[in-house]
């Protein structure tokens, strides 16, 4: 199965390491095209190479006087101002910030107004004097509205409710002199009517009970608040007097409040005064620190005209020997002949068994029982190739299968290789007996 003729593989060392000579050589083309002495308005720029290979060892500007003297005056104010930011930096304050402490707002107000202008305590009261309450007059009951207006919608629908019944008794006669049965869509159509109208008739008598009790309930209103009329002029002229007494002290209350609320604003202002300023003096020197480093000038370095890049490209020598070593392979693999072929495929080769019914003679039916009797005594193990045969023949390391010798001895062979294509056939062979028995055993089950 196995043959001596396979080509061996590439060394994957030996091809990187060719393959790295190339791309250094390819890297090195390309360094030395690209470096190119250049000389231009801004001045000029020249490489220094390697005697014994070519290559550029270090680059060199040099600028034209006037470029020299502006980008030394750029680099003269670069350094002024950040000397001058680094003596504002030491200005900065260090110290957690604190709110200002005493005098606060209520301080200020104080000593501007004096303490009882801020005291809520020693403004007027007009509470003081109680408000006078004038003697309630005995008022005569006053029926709900919920009762009046149950009994107007009572006696509305009293007179409504036979009219209503009536036509839906002579509804139902004319649909039954009609032939339409009940319960049918038309006669729910005709029902549904006859019971919007009587809802409507009797939404309308709940709004008409509605106004009907509003209207009572004024009426009697009206009778009890002339009854308390006489008695209310009276109190109303002694409660004068007592309420221009509390509208005095309710003044002064104002007045009282207004000053407290000047004097609170007062305080409030001064606080904000003095926030302000400490602010200003703690972030003063952030500010001046930011604006001189914020003008630092952005230095421009002068550019040359760059040339027109050369890219040398290294040869792909890891693909041509992967290529070759395919090409010899599958040139050995078609080699071998007989009943084999190899097809070249992406990632590996694939193999196919000649089985070509026009290719055979002589058939036979297969004794699958036969061949599992066989199979049974022959054994199969997990293995190991040694390290020769696995070199020789590009095997891999572990396997499971039987043994050549024990395959020749039941079915036949050279007794160091199993015929792939015999062995598939012994397989396909005894799945058929198997499936046969398990077809038997159904049929008894």
């Amino acid at each position: 199965m196995c043959g001596s003729s396979t080509p061996p593989p590439p060394d994957p060392y030996k091809t990187a390491q060719a393959q790295y000579v190339f791309n250094k050589q390819a890297a090195e083309d390309a360094l030395r095209l690209n470096a190119i002495n250049q000389t231009g308005p801004f001045g000029s720029t020249t490489y220094q190479r390697d005697p014994k290979t070519g290559l550029p060892t270090s680059q060199q500007v040099s600028l034209s006087p006037e470029v020299q003297q502006w980008l030394s005056s750029q680099f003269g104010a670069s350094s002024g101002l950040n000397n001058a930011a680094a003596r504002q930096i030491a200005n900065l304050p260090t110290d957690k910030y604190q709110l200002p402490g005493a005098p606060n707002s209520r301080t200020r107000s104080a000593e501007a107004f004096g303490a009882d202008a801020i005291d809520p305590t020693k403004m007027a009261d007009p509470s003081q004097l109680a408000l006078y309450e004038s003697e309630k007059q005995a008022l005569g009951p006053t029926s709900s509205t919920a009762d009046i207006a149950r009994t107007s919608y009572d006696q509305q629908m009293a007179l409504q409710q036979p009219n209503l019944d009536a036509m839906k008794k002579q509804k139902e006669v004319e649909l039954a002199n009609r032939g339409i049965p009940v319960g049918s869509e038309i006669w729910r159509d005709e029902i549904n009517r006859l019971d919007s109208a009587q809802a409507g008739a009797q939404n309308a008598a709940s709004r008409q009970a509605i106004l009907d009790s509003g209207a009572e309930q004024s009426r009697q209103f009206g009778m009890n608040l002339q009854t308390g009329e006489f008695g209310a002029g009276e109190d109303a002229r002694l409660a004068q007097a007592r309420l221009g007494n509390q509208q005095f002290l309710g003044t002064q209350q104002n007045q009282d409040f207004n000053r407290m609320i000047q004097a609170l604003g007062y305080g409030r202002g001064e606080y904000q005064t003095d926030l302000s300023n400490d602010l200003l003096e703690r972030s003063r020197p952030y500010e001046e620190a930011a604006a001189l480093l914020g003008t630092a000038p952005q230095f421009t370095t002068p550019q040359f005209m760059n040339p027109a890049q050369q890219n040398v490209a290294a040869p792909d020598y890891t693909g041509i020997v992967n290529n070759n070593y395919n090409q010899q392979l599958a040139a050995s693999q078609a080699n071998q002949g007989g009943l084999f072929k190899t097809i070249a495929g992406l990632g590996g080769t694939a193999m196919q068994l000649l089985s070509d019914e026009n290719a055979k003679t002589d058939r036979k039916t297969a004794d699958g029982e036969a061949i599992l009797a066989a199979l049974r005594k022959m054994p199969v193990d997990n293995y190991r190739y040694k390290d020769e045969a696995r070199e020789e023949f590009d095997l891999p390391e572990h396997r499971t299968g039987p043994m050549a010798q024990d395959y020749a001895k039941h079915f036949g062979g050279d007794g160091k290789t199993i015929d792939v294509g015999d062995a598939m056939g012994k397989l396909f062979a005894a799945m058929k007996a198997l499936d046969k028995r398990t077809a038997r055993q159904k049929e008894y089950a």
